[in-house]
């Protein structure tokens, strides 16, 4: 069975510095990423927390501390019109060495297609030293065969990830060319709809306008690749933010995240619908898969901390929206949710501190006034002009009625957020279980409107648990080969071991043994770590060790260094021989060998 490990891939070093061609390197590693969160036992570091140390002056292994990974993937690559030359190595993070290196160079369209050279003997060295696993399962339909249309793919995703209204409005323009060259692109208009929901959430176009053109990209869309993990993302945001139907995009997103575990947007979406309707310990349990998948993404951290200031846990939500707000500075929804943490709180000292820490927002003069409206003991005489209830503007829709609510007016302060309902903003989607509005719930008009808006119409608690994005897929308990297969090839594979040596060779592989032996690589490796329960290195490396032990011992060998009888042992590197004598020994080998002569 294969080893539980994480794995992380840095961004590729633009060896001609040229930052023009940044979207490639980053359109490189984030391919990589797609295929590997296919492997069922291997968790994966998301592109976006990844993609922070993109400038970082740390070490490998630090980086790995950081994240919380076993190993990592690094490399650089060379770009020269649209061919590249690509450098890609795999760094163990426990023996502290490099265990695998490739080299490859095409253009960028066959680079990155999904079974490239380089990608497959990625995931080939991830199988060899981390166990078996279904090989041709993690590779999805190639997007487009034109590299003019993947390089506007790549840069609509490259400036989508800078997360301004102008790279917005550029990701748009790079995606609309790469589908007027490729009209079959479909991870493309899916790109298209995030892009115009996030404009659409942040007031910089009209939801009318955003949600036409959503309709329009999700149709062509889904038409397309029905099946990718973003075509059930997609179809339950439709569900989710254009029609506030919550039951059809719960069931969407569960059986997205049945097929595709790992894929972090369809946990984080799923955690946002469970938190609405007010299941919170399924949006604790979704929460904490994001924040594992992505330790890095300030919303993982901001959704935990409101689903802790809805269960009324303050100081932990404070805790945890200030880490958003520290991963991504002036998180104005961060600002917001800590505004209405410190409301519901009462704790005139935490107000203070975060009006001084805070005092530039710029909503802070009517967050001050609402506050002293709750708290002041004596009359609040400052007044401030309607904040536009009427508008499009979610948080001063919600400032209105929190402004009303609190100077007494509770039929108003219910109307407007009828009004914020209807109108369907963001913000309001997650008032059911928000502690200000607490003292409306003796009204009855209120309450049927909580149970109209957010109740579902079945039992949520009778859902089956979402499998850890680390759970293991089905295809593990697959047998690859049956009983007589089984004893045919391992007797085939001792007598090549044992017989042949063949693991003399330090750059043996396992398709070089699969191809001596008579059978294909991948039941090779569900032999090797079926019967043997290792993976294909450790069981060569079993071979080498066991070789280095009888050679070390013999007289006629004193003269030779301990490095040197591991190279003729078939080690390739002190490091990989140190690590794994060490990890099977308990000792060093100095130790191991003059324990030996004292014998």
């Amino acid at each position: 069975m294969i080893l539980e490990k994480t794995i992380a891939v840095l961004p590729f070093k633009n060896r001609l510095n040229n930052e023009e061609e940044d979207y490639f390197a980053d359109g490189l590693a984030e391919e990589l990423v797609n295929s590997l969160i296919h492997i069922s036992g291997i968790r994966v570091i998301s592109h976006n927390s990844s993609m922070r140390y993109k400038q970082a002056d740390l070490s490998p292994g630090e980086i790995a501390q950081h994240l919380d990974a076993h190993s990592l993937i690094e490399g650089s690559f060379k770009k020269t019109g649209s061919t590249a030359s690509v450098q890609c190595k795999l760094y163990d993070v426990e023996s502290r060495s490099v265990i695998w290196t490739g080299r490859f160079t095409g253009n960028i369209v066959d680079l990155n297609a999904p079974k490239s050279d380089l990608i497959t003997q990625v995931v080939e060295a991830i199988r060899d030293n981390y166990g078996h696993f279904d090989f041709e399962s993690l590779f999805l339909k190639q997007k487009t065969n034109s590299e003019e249309a993947y390089e506007y793919y790549l840069k609509g995703k490259y400036f989508r990830n800078r997360w301004t209204k102008e790279d917005y409005e550029q990701a748009i323009g790079n995606f609309e060319k790469a589908i007027q060259i490729d009209p079959n692109l479909a991870q493309a208009y899916f790109e298209l709809q995030h892009c115009y929901g996030f404009l659409w959430t942040k007031g910089w176009i009209t939801r009318s306008l955003a949600f036409e053109r959503i309709k329009f990209v999700t149709v062509k869309g889904m038409s397309l690749g029905p099946m990718l993990p973003e075509a059930f993302l997609s179809m339950a945001q439709i569900d989710l933010w254009s029609k506030w139907d919550f039951k059809p995009a719960i069931e969407k997103l569960l059986e997205g995240v049945k097929q595709y575990p790992a894929f972090v947007e369809l946990q984080n979406t799923l955690l946002a619908a469970y938190t609405i309707i007010g299941d919170r310990a399924k949006a604790v349990h979704h929460s904490d898969i994001c924040i594992t998948l992505d330790p890095n993404n300030h919303f993982h951290y901001y959704n935990k901390g409101r689903i802790h200031f809805f269960e009324g846990s303050y100081t932990k939500a404070i805790e945890l929206i200030e880490r958003s707000i520290e991963i991504q500075p002036n998180f104005k929804m961060g600002i917001f949710d800590l505004f209405e943490v410190c409301l519901a709180m009462g704790d005139a000292g935490k107000f203070n501190d975060f009006v001084e820490k805070y005092n530039t927002y710029e909503h802070m003069s009517i967050m001050k006034y609402i506050y002293n409206l709750k708290y002041a003991s004596s009359e609040v005489k400052e007044e401030f002009e309607d904040i536009g209830a009427a508008g499009v503007d979610g948080e001063s829709v919600f400032l209105s009625a929190y402004k009303v609510l609190y100077q007494g007016n509770h039929q108003l302060a219910i109307d407007l957020i009828k009004h914020g309902i209807n109108a369907q903003l963001s913000q309001f989607a997650f008032i059911k279980d928000n502690p200000n509005f607490e003292i409306l719930k003796t009204y009855d008009e209120y309450n049927e409107l909580l149970d109209r808006v957010f109740k579902v119409d079945y039992d949520i608690k009778k859902e089956k648990e979402i499998p850890a994005a680390t759970a293991k897929a089905s295809n593990q308990s697959k047998r690859a080969l049956n009983n007589e297969e089984i004893e045919r090839f391992s007797s085939l594979l001792e007598h090549h071991y044992e017989e042949e040596a063949c693991y003399l060779n330090a750059t043996l592989s396992l398709n070089e043994v699969a191809k001596e032996i008579g059978i294909h690589p991948n039941k090779l490796s569900w032999l090797v770590n079926d019967k043997y329960n290792m993976n294909f290195n450790e069981f060569t490396n079993h071979y080498r060790l066991k070789q280095f032990k009888s050679i070390a011992v013999k007289h006629s060998n004193q003269h030779l260094t301990i490095l040197a009888l591991a190279y003729e042992s078939g080690f390739s590197s002190k490091t990989s021989f140190n690590s794994f004598f060490k990890k099977t020994e308990n000792c060093s080998p100095r130790q191991w060998l003059k324990d030996q002569i004292m014998d």
